[in-house]
């Protein structure tokens, strides 16, 4: 099982972090990454249960019963 959180990096000099929102990859955020990494290290974090980082973690529900989140 894969853990890790996959990052996208691009450019050099001070860094700013991109998380993509909802039902969006880091891949939806090449372009803005290539425009501003002349000036920034950007990195876009591929959250967890998509892309090439690690499943989400098991929770539990108000109910009190396990859940896992689908990919």
């Amino acid at each position: 099982m894969n853990d890790d959180v996959a990052p996208l990096s691009f450019g050099d000099g001070p860094g700013l972090v991109v998380v993509p929102g909802n039902n969006r990859r880091a891949h939806h955020y090449t372009k803005l990454a290539e425009l501003l990494q002349y000036d920034y290290r950007v990195t876009v974090i591929e959250r967890r249960g998509r892309g090439a980082s690690g499943p989400q973690a098991r929770t539990t529900a108000s109910n009190g019963r396990p859940t896992t989140s689908s990919r």
